[in-house]
Order: structure tokens, then C-alpha cells, then sequence
């Protein structure tokens, strides 16, 4: 087997076995579900891309080719409904206000894979010269496939993104790892449909890149399944996600930097496999940084080197103070209050886990008012205690 062939296989087999460890978990949660059936299609979408590598006759990709996009007209619904779902208290109103672009993104992919298996005699594959990598076109069928792809994984991405920048505390700590392992594989996947778009064709370089950041994925949402509670419900984002998104911006920067690659690569003439390597150090230096730049033990480190080293004071009182003003003017009912002022002091001290208790001094009690560590309902199950 050559390199492609190797790396589609261990995708398969590392994404088949997150399936089957989300899906028989504990709690039979809708997210899991949806998560679960997310990467048995990737799985099954790489395990044809792993034949059609090993393949040489262009009737032999073609075939392959149409059953790889069968499986991948199914999962950007899966995706969709997961970015709903997951980590989400209210996930029952995003998943209602959303149904009918899921339903969308569920038929249009499926009929626009049948319809090219129904015209993919026509397909034209080419052999490049000298690289003996495979070229395979597609008409109006192919366009819409990738179009609906390209559209639900930003939109996954914006979800997923809005869930993380609302959650705070022990709930980012829990949701992390897993929110970039997903991401960082959608947004490989959005890069490889404009390709496709832009071109009119699938390569097979660009079938690497998506194994390898399939792998790279996998191993951060293995380290994030690893982390207890982050499928239960514990965010509560607002219904305007698509306000004030940074996935335009890293998707753009993103792009520039590996469009910038590949014309390099075209002007030195290094071939495809220069690309591949190229793009996968990109995507390693990115979830690096991504990696320290969403680290609270970082950013707090490196706030206290800054202040120990440039005479930089680590808080700024007139800050702190607005902050506090702007987040608390607005609540008026207690647990609002308490809510926000846990959030704010989480996020001003990098602290994971910000308990607020209130004092009943009538009755004599303690009771938990906010917390970000606790969902809502295990927040609402714990019952007023004596001083």
C-alpha cells in the first residue's frame, strides 16, 4: 500500500473507534448520537478513499470515487445536527429554529451524490505526468454536493464556535479539546469543497489533507472524550450565533495560507507531495496555537510574565470595574446576577471552577446560587444547607 492509502486507512479505523466509544457511553444523550454517526460516515468515506488510492484504472476510481460521495453526502447533516446539540442545555430550540435548513442539508447532498453515480460514466479522470495522481470532474450534480457541503460545515463551525466562546470555566475546560479536534477537521473539510468548487474536480492531494487533518482531529477529541461530562448539557448560548463570529476570519487566514502554499508549490514545481507536507505543518502549527491561545493556565502565565517583566500591572481597576458594571447593570433577579458575576470572575482570574453561594439569613441557609462548574439542573438539584 502507498502513503495516501495508509493514511485513509488509519483515519477509518481511529474514527470507526471514536464512534463506538461516544455511541456506548453512559448517557444515551442526542449529541452522542449525532456525533457517533458523524464518524462512523467519515469512516466509511475514508475507507473508499483508501481503495480509490490503491486503485489504477480510471473506471476503478470513478467507482470507488461515487461511493466515497455517498458517505459524504450523509455526514454534513450529522455535523450540522451535532454543532446544535452538543454541550447545549437549549439545544431543543436551536435544533427547532434550524430544522428546516437541516433538512436541506440532509436531501440536497443525498440526491446530488445519486445523481452523479447515475452520470458517472461520463466523469472524465486524468494521470497527471510523472506524479501518477489521479483527477476526477464533476458537472452541476457534483456543484450542488459540494455547495451543501461548504455551507453546513461553516455553519457547524459557527456553532460550534458560539458554544465555546459561552461556556466558561470547568465547562470550557471539559468541552475543549473536543470542540477543536471537530473544528480543525471541518475546517480542512471547508477547505477541500472551495477547492473542489473553485476547480470542478476531486485530487487526490487534497483527499491526503483531509485524512491527515482526520488524524490530527481525532487525537484532540480522543484527549477531549477523555474529560468527563462535556456531552452534558451545560451551555446556554444565545439565538445569534452567526453575530460577532471569528470563524470568517480564521477560515480566511486559513485559506490564505494554504492558497499561498500551493501557488509556491506550483512555481518551484514541487509536486503534490510537497503540498501535502506543506499543508499538514500548517495544520500542526495551527492547533498549536489554537491550543495555547484557549489555555487558561497560558494566558495567565503569560499575563504574570508580562506584568513580573515589563512593569505591566496584571489588572487594570478601571477595567475590571467596567466590566463588572457593564456585566451586572442589566440582571436584575438574583440568579442572572449571580450568574454573571461567576462568569466574569472565571474569565478576569482564568479560574475553571467560580462557585457564588447566597445567604439566607432569616431560615439560616446556603444556597447555591451559581456556578461554573455545575450545569443548571445539577445547580437546581443541590438544596439549601445550614450555616
Amino acid at each position: 500500500m502507498n502513503g495516501p492509502t495508509i493514511l485513509a486507512y488509519a483515519g477509518a479505523v481511529a474514527a470507526a473507534l471514536l464512534a463506538l466509544i461516544v455511541a456506548f457511553g453512559e448517557r444515551r444523550l442526542a449529541a452522542r448520537w449525532f456525533f457517533a454517526g458523524a464518524m462512523a460516515t467519515v469512516a466509511i468515506e475514508n475507507i473508499f478513499v483508501g481503495l480509490s488510492a490503491n486503485a489504477f484504472q480510471p473506471g476503478e476510481i470513478a467507482h470507488w470515487q461515487f461511493f466515497r460521495l455517498l458517505a459524504l453526502s450523509v455526514s454534513p447533516c450529522l455535523w450540522f445536527l451535532f454543532s446544535l446539540s452538543y454541550a447545549r442545555g437549549n439545544q431543543r430550540e436551536f435544533l427547532s429554529r434550524w430544522k428546516i435548513l437541516s433538512i436541506g442539508v440532509a436531501i440536497v447532498p443525498v440526491g446530488a451524490a445519486v445523481c452523479i453515480g447515475h452520470f458517472h460514466n461520463a466523469a472524465l479522470i486524468a494521470r497527471e505526468e510523472h506524479i501518477d495522481q489521479w483527477n476526477l470532474r464533476f458537472g452541476a450534480a457534483g456543484v450542488a454536493l459540494y455547495v451543501a457541503v461548504l455551507v453546513a460545515t461553516l455553519l457547524s463551525l459557527v456553532h460550534l464556535e458560539r458554544t465555546f466562546r459561552d461556556s466558561v470555566g470547568t465547562m470550557r475546560w471539559r468541552i475543549k479539546y473536543m470542540v477543536l479536534g471537530a473544528g480543525l477537521f471541518l475546517a480542512a473539510r471547508a477547505y477541500t469543497a472551495s477547492q473542489a468548487l473553485l476547480f470542478r474536480s476531486i485530487d487526490a492531494p487534497m483527499e491526503e489533507l483531509n485524512s491527515v487533518a482526520l488524524l490530527l482531529g481525532c487525537l484532540l477529541m480522543a484527549r477531549g472524550i477523555m474529560r468527563a461530562g462535556h456531552f452534558e448539557p451545560n451551555v446556554y448560548p444565545t439565538q445569534n450565533v452567526l453575530q460577532n463570529s471569528l470563524i470568517v476570519l480564521v477560515a480566511g487566514a486559513y485559506l490564505l495560507i494554504v492558497g499561498v502554499l500551493a501557488k509556491l508549490v506550483t512555481y518551484f514545481h514541487s509536486g503534490a507531495a510537497g503540498f501535502t507536507e506543506k499543508a499538514f505543518a500548517v495544520l500542526v502549527s495551527l492547533v498549536v496555537v489554537t491550543v495555547l491561545a484557549t489555555s487558561e493556565r497560558f494566558r495567565l502565565s503569560a499575563r504574570r510574565f508580562l506584568s513580573s517583566h515589563f512593569q505591566r500591572s496584571l489588572y487594570d481597576y478601571r477595567k475590571v470595574w467596567k466590566t463588572f458594571t457593564d456585566a451586572t447593570a442589566s440582571r436584575v433577579e438574583q440568579r442572572a446576577l449571580s450568574s454573571a458575576v461567576a462568569k466574569m470572575l472565571s474569565e478576569l482570574f482564568q479560574a475553571l471552577s467560580v462557585t457564588v453561594w447566597t445567604v439566607d439569613e432569616a431560615n439560616q441557609t446556603i444556597t447555591l446560587a451559581a456556578s461554573t462548574s455545575l450545569s443548571q439542573q445539577r445547580s437546581e438539584m443541590i438544596q439549601p444547607t445550614r450555616e
